[in-house]
């Protein structure tokens, strides 16, 4: 009986451990969204400076230790903060590679099935719109 009682606990480690980790990429993701909302109004300096602190929360997660079953939505992590690094020190196409680790992790979300919040500007109907006076 404490067999049974030990493997279910055991499952509910492992589901923890999935939903933390999940938790922490949709931290970063909400920090790349907002970043890349933001980004065609500030200079080049004040987006590197941002994403730099991105790439060391996603450092930060890359640190931390995980399952193996956890270690391939890792990669994609790694992938994205390479690329955003990259891009930090040759200060180039910033605004297409936040997107890109954007769009990276959100597939990453999806795939640890946890809900990627995909709010964006969001077109009313032409008919919908009323005037305020």
């Amino acid at each position: 009986m404490t067999g049974v009682r030990n493997g279910e606990f055991k499952q509910f480690l492992l589901l923890e451990q999935e939903e933390f980790l999940a938790q922490k990429i949709g931290d970063v993701l909400t920090a790349l969204q907002s970043l890349a909302d933001d980004s065609p109004h500030m200079g080049n300096r004040q987006l590197v400076k941002l994403s730099e602190k991105i790439v060391e929360q996603m450092r930060k997660i890359l640190e931390n230790r995980w399952s193996r079953d956890e270690e391939s939505y890792l990669r994609g992590v790694q992938k994205a903060a390479v690329a955003l690094a990259k891009a930090c020190d040759t200060n180039q196409n910033m605004p297409e590679v936040i997107a890109g680790a954007k769009t990276e992790l959100e597939s990453i979300q999806k795939k640890l099935g946890a809900p990627v919040n995909n709010l964006g500007n969001i077109e009313e109907p032409k008919g919908s719109q009323q005037d305020a006076s």
